[in-house]
């Protein structure tokens, strides 16, 4: 008997479906196979329909041959050592100018300078790299960081009213033979006065380093480091015044500023150690750059007042301020051999195919670097300058001081980063 074409095509979708149910059915080899448990995610197909798929876990991730990371960096920098730049002390002990605040003398404060320390600084470091040969034997990889400018300032202001206190700025008088003396700023009972210390501080570093894969074993391994360093440290600290005398427009202003540029450039070496632990991640590198420090160092210094003029309204200007005068303004450089080590560690964890996130500590040091602070000399002749003398005259009497201190110091910086690192 002949079957329809409808009849026959209904009966093989019926042994389709027998046959179907027979190899999924318990019992049969095989639904009898283990299979692990697979996490499923709903999907939207195109044609509308909707489907359970499996989601497959990502697992450790494998070396990348490219990546970026960025990091929030909060780190501490060294301060800095200064003379005593700001003082106020009893108005009935007074040094050979016949001023309060001499350093030494009983009852003086120090209300600026002697050191001069910084807040954390916020900042960020940019890494670019990726494995040139399809083996990761070498790669190349650029570092940008950066640490915000940030400041230390301390003010010291008084109205001049008979009772306030004093504000002075101590120093050691050539004239005198560096015996520790001391001028004013706001002086009871005569003229108010506000006296500011301020420093800035900006730090950057580039970096352009060649990894090299030297140990690779199983859940570990070790990359060398060779490359180029160049970090930037510009620092300057400034005394800012401004003096008025009671009851008339007769004023002193005066600016002070030191600026401290340091270069560093030199080769590098190092290490770095990754270990995986299936999503997590721990590293830690040391580096070690050999070179020079190019300091460049700026000392200005400025006056303005009325007192010296007898139409009103007009101020004159003359050279240096109190600190900053004739005899040590100019532009100095230095160049001097210099070491920068850096180290740190991280920790991270794997949360999608291509995304790590992590925290760590980094800490660095160099060893040569002028900081304005350290330029300031104690040491002044006062006759060449109408801040001191209240004399319209410029002229240089006696020994020249200040002179320039010439001073290298040092400088570290240290802190946490929190960061993202994007591979493929």
């Amino acid at each position: 008997m002949r079957r329809s074409w409808t009849e026959t095509r209904g009966l093989l979708a019926l042994v389709a479906a027998v046959a179907a149910y027979g190899l999924v059915t318990p019992g049969t080899a095989l639904a009898q196979q283990e299979t692990a448990p697979e996490a499923t995610v709903l999907v939207d197909e195109p044609s509308g329909g909707r489907w359970l798929r499996p989601f497959p876990d990502p697992g450790p991730i494998a070396d990348p041959h490219f990546y970026f990371g960025v990091e929030y960096l909060l780190w501490w920098t060294s301060g800095m050592n200064a003379p005593p730049i700001l003082t106020t002390g009893p108005t009935d002990v007074l040094g050979p100018s016949g001023r309060p605040g001499v350093v030494g003398a009983p009852g003086t404060q120090v209300l600026a300078g002697n050191a001069i320390d910084f807040s954390p600084g916020s900042g960020a470091r940019l890494t670019v790299g990726g494995w040139l040969s399809d083996d990761k034997t070498l790669g190349a990889e650029v570092t940008y960081l950066f640490i915000g400018q940030h400041s230390s300032t301390r003010t010291a202001s008084q109205d001049g009213s008979a009772g306030s206190a004093p504000v002075s700025i101590p120093y050691q008088n050539a004239l005198l033979g560096g015996v520790a003396d001391s001028t004013s700023v706001a002086l009871p009972g005569s003229f108010s006065g506000t006296g500011t210390l301020s420093t800035t501080q900006d730090l950057q570093n580039f970096e352009a380093n060649l990894p090299m894969r030297l140990i690779e074993n199983g859940r570990w391994r070790l990359d060398g480091l060779t490359g180029f360093r160049w970090l930037i440290l510009n620092e300057v600290t400034t005394l800012s015044t401004y003096s008025r005398d009671n009851g008339s427009p007769v004023y002193l202003q005066t600016t002070d500023r030191f600026n401290a540029q340091n270069n560093f450039y030199g080769g590098q070496l190092g290490l770095r150690a990754t270990g995986v632990f299936d999503r997590w991640n721990v590293q830690g590198y040391g580096k070690v750059a050999l070179g020079s420090t190019a300091s460049d160092v700026k000392i200005s210094g400025s006056g303005l007042s009325n007192q010296f003029t007898s139409a009103p309204g007009i101020s004159n200007g003359y050279p240096g301020g109190y600190l900053a005068q004739p005899t040590n303004e100019g532009h100095y450089r230095d160049a001097n051999f210099a070491v920068i080590p850096e180290v740190g560690f991280n920790v991270g964890y794997e949360v999608c195919a291509h995304t790590r996130l992590f925290m760590g500590y980094s800490a660095l040091y160099l060893s040569q670097a002028a900081r304005p602070g350290e330029q300031i000399s104690p040491l002044i002749n006062p006759s060449q300058s109408p801040a001191y003398t209240n004399v319209n005259s410029t002229q240089l009497v006696g020994p020249a001081a200040p002179l320039p201190t010439n001073t290298i110091g040092d400088f570290w910086a240290h802190g946490l980063n929190f960061g993202a690192e994007w591979r493929w």
